[in-house]
């Protein structure tokens, strides 16, 4: 889905799926809970044909970011977040605010320091 909606031109912003590994120790490091990693391409889903399949990237580069959540009543004490958008000078913070709806979002977000790459 990700390649299909990269083809028609479009970024993406989303939390990162509980069963989905991530580990901020592997990829291009951007700094602290902060990295570009290569995804590899899944199976061929079944509503897919072989055709699109075809021309889908083997792999394609997500940037994920880590941040820690102090916000009362809040579940998550952490929220990953996986975006297309690789320029790591991009702000950050307001692609976390559309990817956990709550008002209290920017408060509640420690900022990641993007003025240097480590």
């Amino acid at each position: 889905m990700i390649a299909l909606l990269q083809l028609a031109g479009a970024d993406l912003a989303f939390r990162l799926h509980h069963k989905r590994h991530y580990d901020f120790r592997r990829g291009e490091r951007l700094g602290h809970d902060h990295h570009i990693v290569a995804w590899q391409r899944p199976q061929r889903p079944d509503w897919m044909s072989e055709a699109i399949y075809a021309t889908m990237p083997e792999t394609i580069r997500i940037r994920e970011v880590r941040f820690h959540i102090d916000s009362p009543g809040s579940r998550s004490r952490e929220l990953i977040v996986a975006t297309t958008l690789l320029d790591y000078r991009k702000n950050i913070t307001s692609i976390a605010r559309y990817s956990r709806p709550s008002p209290l979002i920017e408060s509640a977000i420690d900022p990641v320091d993007e003025s240097r790459a480590d």
